[in-house]
């Protein structure tokens, strides 16, 4: 992760700074994860399309799973520990 350090920059800049540096690299974070399930989705939902499978509540479940699996643990460690104590969530 890149800091902002040095002894041009003051304490309080350097701590806005690093924060936000770190808002960058959570946002890419949970972007590039949610672009490989969207990816992992789509495949999935195609194959079933091909394969005349209909679509229910059953079929969609394990798309809904591996969402909830995959996204509330990423939020709950950087989005939710930033709200909780305003640190950078690790």
């Amino acid at each position: 992760m890149l800091k902002a350090t040095g002894s041009g920059f003051s304490p309080a800049y350097r701590d806005k700074l690093n924060f936000y540096l770190m808002s960058v690299s959570v946002i890419l974070r949970f972007v590039i994860i949610g672009l490989l399930w969207l990816g992992a989705c789509a495949v999935l939902i195609t194959r079933m399309i091909a394969q005349d499978v209909p679509i229910t509540l059953l079929s969609l479940f394990p798309i809904i799973a591996s969402g909830i699996i995959i996204f509330i643990p990423l939020y709950k460690k950087y989005v939710g520990n930033n709200k909780r104590n305003g640190g950078s969530g690790r």
